[in-house]
């Protein structure tokens, strides 16, 4: 029998793509809730109950899977920079595209030409959707540092004082720091938990949780949003958290129940395709809604059915859209330039997923 040149690849864990996939719906729902109609959507809990989970989400998955024991810094450095700064520098020059073709080809009067765009997203002062890209790094390169020794009490205390001190300083007005430093101390907390969670997984992923996470999650969200004046939703890209306490539980709450549901399910093709695909997601979803936009706008929203119709049509239509991507990417060398690495295998090159 002739031997096989494949290399086994670790078996990927089907639930946490299928966990991915619906934090990533859940972001591309929020955009569509926020962006078609903010002052509707903001009448509804639908939109900050979408918030309450989505990215919060996203990070606690980023630390179910650290791994910095036994792995020097430069190496740890080179893989992060590859998995997510060259996707950084990808996505900016699509953004900068858009722009451009919105300013000289749709004639849309912006707030920034496309140089001073650039320049925004280069010092990434909570701008764009980058915001994500550039503070998941920072995160991570945190996190190699902090969660090395597995020293609870030390990690805790730590995290405990930045995210006092950046909530302090940000409510004075004195934080908006280049790369969102200071969202940084925030999603440390999720990645914290992810992170510790994958330690007692058996333990806190059950599925007979899950209806408990998700009624302390939604009342949680609920109360935060009832006892913060002026808050219509969370939000860690624009730093509105309202209640720290409560912002945190619900996400955290909100979060394990979409792990323990995923679990339960095992996998789905479609919410595992996503996720298998979210940064791809991630980075086009907002260029499809843009030009979408154009249409919407003509659409009179004068009822929230039509409006929530309108809603789930666009996310239909985005999903669909940016679903042709990941195959047309994925197997070609274009691979690299969203974070895959990719090697030859006879005349094809496959990226390695």
């Amino acid at each position: 029998m002739q031997k096989s040149n494949t290399i086994q690849a670790k078996p990927r864990l089907k639930w946490v793509d299928c966990a991915k996939g619906v934090a990533m719906l859940s972001v591309i729902l929020g955009h569509c809730l926020e962006y078609i109609n903010s002052d509707m959507g903001c009448k509804t809990l639908l939109l900050p109950i979408v918030y309450s989970f989505s990215i919060p989400l996203f990070f606690m998955i980023s630390g179910f899977f650290h791994k910095s024991e036994g792995v020097g810094f430069g190496k740890y450095l080179l893989k992060k920079t590859k998995s997510i700064l060259v996707p950084y520098a990808t996505f900016t020059v699509i953004c900068l595209a858009v722009s451009a073709i919105r300013i000289y080809i749709f004639k849309t009067p912006l707030d920034y030409t496309v140089f001073q765009e650039f320049k925004l997203i280069v010092v990434q002062r909570h701008y764009n959707m980058l915001w994500f890209m550039a503070v998941l790094f920072l995160t991570e390169i945190a996190a190699y540092f902090l969660l090395r020794k597995r020293n609870y009490i030390l990690i805790s205390v730590v995290i405990a004082i930045s995210v006092l001190s950046a909530f302090l300083l940000r409510r004075y007005g004195f934080l908006n720091l280049p790369w969102s430093i200071d969202i940084v101390p925030f999603a440390m907390v999720f990645y914290a938990v992810g992170f510790a969670v994958r330690n007692m997984e058996e333990k806190v992923l059950c599925k007979w949780l899950f209806p408990a996470y998700l009624v302390v999650g939604l009342a949680l969200t609920i109360i935060n949003l009832k006892i913060t004046s002026g808050l219509r939703y969370v939000n860690m890209y624009k730093a509105d958290y309202g209640s720290l306490p409560l912002y945190f539980l619900a996400g955290i709450a909100m979060s394990l129940a979409i792990l323990c549901l995923c679990k339960w399910i095992g996998k789905s093709k479609l919410f595992g395709y996503i996720g298998k695909n979210s940064l791809i997601f991630y980075g086009f979803h907002l260029t499809v809604l843009t030009f979408l936009m154009h249409f919407i706008r003509k659409i009179p929203l004068n009822s929230y059915l039509i409006y929530i119709a309108v809603v789930f049509v666009a996310l239909v239509i985005i999903t669909a859209i940016v679903s042709i991507l990941p195959p047309i990417i994925n197997n070609t060398p274009l691979c690299i330039l969203f974070g895959k690495p990719y090697k030859k295998k006879s005349k094809q090159i496959n990226c390695i997923k």
